[in-house]
């Protein structure tokens, strides 16, 4: 760039362009455009998920523990209209308030049990897409410091 820069004279910049860069500058704009047109580059399936191995196997313990919140809230969402069932179908109408309240009292406590689970697997993935985004800038930066300053 400095090259064209020094080069560069009024009415002559495509001209000092193509004996630098070896093409005018319109053809290197085409050129951008098209590669800009052509989309992201192609990644390997295999290539990303290694990669991303690497930033989350530290975070183990706590992708498990996500399974698990998962797992627990999503047991709720199938409890819920077996029990609902239950209560409508057989306990209300047979006029036994004490069965009406134990399907209550489960209800109620599998729905603590999976807000609690949904509010910890939120927590855990906050931590754990900070941690990952932290060292990938870490990351990053040291390869930066790595570069000369003329890159």
């Amino acid at each position: 760039m400095r090259r064209l820069l020094a080069k560069a004279r009024p009415g002559r910049v495509d001209a000092a362009a193509e004996e630098v860069l070896g093409s005018t500058l319109a053809a290197l704009e085409e050129a951008w455009r098209l590669g800009l047109a052509s989309g992201a580059p192609a990644v390997r399936t295999r290539q990303f998920l290694r990669l991303s191995a690497r930033y989350l196997r530290p975070h183990v313990r706590r992708e498990a523990e996500m399974g698990v919140n998962m797992v627990a809230s999503l047991a709720f969402t199938m409890v819920f209209p077996f029990a609902f069932r239950r209560l409508v179908d057989s306990a209300l109408p047979s006029g036994d308030f004490g069965r009406v309240v134990s399907i209550l009292a489960v209800l109620g406590a599998a729905f603590l049990v999976s807000l609690l689970a949904g509010l910890r697997r939120t927590y855990l993935s906050a931590f754990v897409s900070a941690s990952v985004v932290q060292a990938i800038r870490a990351r990053m930066f040291a390869r930066l410091q790595t570069l000369s300053a003329s890159w």
